[in-house]
């Protein structure tokens, strides 16, 4: 009897030994070491930290198993903590789609424990620490990323900020084209000029911008007016000074006078030769001195030469004051031109540059980059409203309101009475540049026959009015083009109305 109690109480230690050895063989240890530099191991090997910084904490996460397949029926992790972060702060073991029980202790100053029981399959777990900022000993790098997550609320703000001061300012541009747009004066149909007023003027309102057309308008002027002569020589043209103008001042044959202001001398003696400052501009960069016969070559090798121009971006200026100062636009054109450009161009990159450097910043950034999305595109619409800026005066829409209904007259499709004669093309040709319509200009004589006038040579002398407008066009499309590619952009200078550019350097080749 003694015999079968020993063999039970024997039989008894072995089965709760093997239940020991199997509920010892299916639990799961992790050994966790943080170091004071944020870095982490897991039994030994590198562990893939997730360091969260804000203000207010550093949080260290670390997976230790995602997505069990199998019934884990208990998980341990040993941590390590440097005394440092131990000393205020208790870890946890945090569980995620798991209705295990996780019980945390610790056993020592530096060491934790921290048990999972019953871990079901698909859960996973992940060991997480907070910090006080500055326990820490982060790299550069991890410092890095702190201050640019921390600086993220700020360029968000300043991106905000910006935006709402242009979208200000494109309201406050739209408020005033509607001011001074409501006053609006119909046309009155006109078939022949209003008054005098310059073909070259005509050509900024109502944009305010001097184009390739004002030049060919402003070229046609003086021949008509007997200052130059055109000579179709082949498929080429001569420009030949036919009426001399004084072009001996600094500003003309050296390429800038003493001061920023034209004297007035030179404004007295540009009267009486029957010229402004502004065509004597144009006048000196087609001749020189020594040249007062240039062909359509020679005007496309000197400027082929120059980047930029002094004596055009002077024309350009001259024109822009003579046209504020006739009252035509509240500000200078050009002035207006500049600035709101300027603004735009520099919203839209840094908008960009915003929208580039987000990409370096931790965290979700959607709302950050959507707001510099919409910083470019409100810096684009100001750059965009460009052309309709600045307004005209109303003394400047009257103006073109009258010579709007000539400009209709100009652009008809129906043909010209045929008591007009073709010579009649000539009469208007300036105007024509001036607004863009040659082509449709000469298409309403047909194909009717013209005389050209003293000021063009051509051969023959006499053809069809459409003829006549192909060979009128090439010096728009060449000539013209070519001279206002290297419009020098001027700046204001600070102490007059004047506009200052560099002068030229090669004076040799104007």
């Amino acid at each position: 009897m003694l015999g079968w109690t020993r063999i039970g109480l024997v039989s008894i230690t072995v089965f709760f030994l093997l239940i020991g050895a199997v509920a010892q063989a299916a639990t799961d240890q992790f050994n966790v070491t943080i170091n004071l530099d944020g870095t982490a191991t897991v039994n030994g090997q590198p562990a893939t930290n997730i360091l969260k910084s804000d203000a207010r904490l550093d949080t260290l996460t670390i997976p230790i198993l995602k997505d069990v397949t199998g019934l884990r029926p208990r998980i341990e992790v040993i941590a390590t903590l440097p005394v440092t972060m131990a000393a205020e702060w208790q870890p946890r073991l945090r569980p995620n789609r798991c209705s295990c029980r996780v019980i945390d202790s610790r056993e020592g100053d530096r060491t934790f424990r921290m048990v999972a029981e019953g871990v079901n399959v698909g859960a996973s777990l992940s060991f997480e620490a907070e910090f006080a900022p500055g326990i820490l000993q982060l790299p550069l790098s991890a410092r890095a990323i702190r201050s640019t997550e921390a600086a993220g609320t700020w360029f968000l703000v300043f991106a905000l900020l910006v935006l709402l001061a242009t979208l200000g300012f494109l309201i406050h541009l739209m408020w005033e084209l509607y001011e001074i747009r409501k006053f609006k004066i119909k046309p009155t149909p006109l078939d022949r000029p209003p008054n005098d007023l310059a073909p070259a003027i005509i050509s900024l309102i109502p944009s305010g911008k001097i184009t390739n057309h004002t030049l060919a308008a402003m070229l046609i002027s003086l021949a008509e007016r007997g200052f130059v002569t055109l000579t179709q020589a082949g498929e080429h043209l001569v420009f030949t000074e036919a009426q001399p103008v004084d072009l001996t001042g600094p500003g003309f044959a050296l390429g800038s006078f003493p001061t920023d202001q034209i004297p007035a001398g030179e404004r007295a003696k540009a009267v009486k030769e029957g010229v402004t400052i502004a065509e004597k501009y144009l006048l000196a960069k087609l001749f020189t001195q020594m040249k007062r016969s240039v062909t359509e070559e020679d005007i496309a090798k000197r400027v082929g030469r120059h980047l930029s121009s002094f004596k055009i971006g002077k024309l350009y200026a001259e024109f822009y004051d003579q046209v504020t100062k006739e009252g035509y636009f509240i500000r200078n054109p050009h002035t207006v031109h500049l600035h709101y450009r300027g603004l735009g161009i520099g919203v839209f990159f840094l908008g960009l540059t915003g929208f580039i450097g987000s990409f370096f910043l931790p965290g979700d950034k959607l709302f950050l980059e959507l707001t510099l999305v919409l910083v470019m595109l409100s810096g684009r619409i100001v750059t965009k409203m460009v052309p309709y800026l600045p307004l005209l005066t109303v003394t400047g829409q009257a103006e073109w309101a009258r010579w709007a209904g000539f400009r209709a007259y100009l652009g008809e499709t129906s043909p010209l009475d045929a008591a007009i004669p073709g010579s009649q093309f000539f009469t208007y040709l300036s105007y024509a540049l001036a607004f863009d319509l040659l082509e449709p200009w000469a298409k309403r004589f047909g194909g009717r026959l013209a005389v050209a006038p003293s000021w063009y040579k051509s051969s023959p002398s006499k053809q069809t009015v459409t003829d006549f407008a192909a060979e009128i066009d090439h010096l728009r499309r060449t000539v013209a083009v070519a001279l206002a590619s290297i419009h020098e952009h001027t700046v204001r200078s600070t102490g007059a109305t004047s506009l200052t550019t560099q002068p030229e350097k090669n004076y040799t080749v104007s």
